[in-house]
């Protein structure tokens, strides 16, 4: 017999299991969430990695709110690591943002502030810093498809444009094509490998800033040569984050 303390209630609910019960480990975040700072109308993104038995429930917060993953607000759970991309901010974004970790063996949460900056405009000499009109989007694919991540830019040219997968440069060769044409920058995978999976990101760089947005990328094992479609979030204009109940203080 298996009996299960339900935390916040003064209730106790008993159930019978066959076989020996594996004890529960409580949540625990390896890697928590870090204050993170974006100008107006830039990519914002927060990330938690976690433990626990059995594996963790997750639900991001905004002040306290739920937030439901949108193509605006992205949730992004892998086994033990988890996503918040928010892909344009605004000034009434700022606030705090959490992240709860729940399983039958306990609960864990971790909050970080989101501070949203003004744009930045135009020096006196007249160089514009870039900005992304569009941002890469994240993808699932089966093995063996072709991934394209596709990043819209404005600012002042020359802008130094790059790709990073899990923070390091991705170098031109006959497994990944980067492209540039009317201000769209692109980067292929060719016949995308489960060992493709990770983070993308797109920098760009001129005299007057930086901008960076970025993106999770999923292979699938699946049988090469028979891909189905793509699974890409698409974007639509801001909106608020959606909101499904108050989280109160239980006892």
């Amino acid at each position: 017999t298996e009996t299960t303390e339900m935390e916040h209630k003064a209730t106790t609910q008993e159930r019978i299991v066959q076989g020996k019960v594996k004890p529960a480990v409580p949540p625990v975040f390896t890697k928590k969430i870090q204050p993170c700072r974006a100008f107006e109308q830039e990519q914002a993104r927060f990330e938690v990695e976690f433990d626990g038995e059995p594996l963790p429930k997750i639900q991001w917060y905004r002040e306290d709110f739920p937030i439901q993953s949108s193509p605006d607000l992205q949730v992004h759970t892998f086994s033990t690591k988890s996503v918040l991309i928010l892909r344009q901010v605004f000034l009434e974004d700022s606030g705090v943002f959490s992240v709860v970790a729940e399983n039958r063996g306990g609960r864990a949460k971790c909050s970080a502030n989101l501070v949203v900056e003004e744009k930045r405009r135009a020096g006196r000499s007249g160089v514009v810093p870039p900005s992304f009109l569009t941002t890469v989007q994240s993808i699932i694919l089966n093995a063996g498809q072709l991934a394209r991540f596709d990043a819209k830019l404005t600012g002042t040219k020359p802008i130094d444009v790059y790709w990073l997968k899990n923070g390091k440069k991705v170098v031109a060769d006959m497994h990944y094509k980067i492209l540039e044409e009317d201000n769209i920058y692109t980067l292929l995978i060719i016949e995308s490998l489960p060992e493709d999976s990770g983070t993308y990101e797109c920098v760009a760089i001129n005299q007057a800033g930086e901008a960076r947005c970025e993106a999770e990328l999923v292979i699938e094992s699946g049988k090469k040569g028979a891909p189905t479609p793509a699974k890409q979030q698409v974007g639509s204009q801001q909106a608020a984050p959606a909101i499904v109940d108050q989280l109160t203080e239980q006892k």
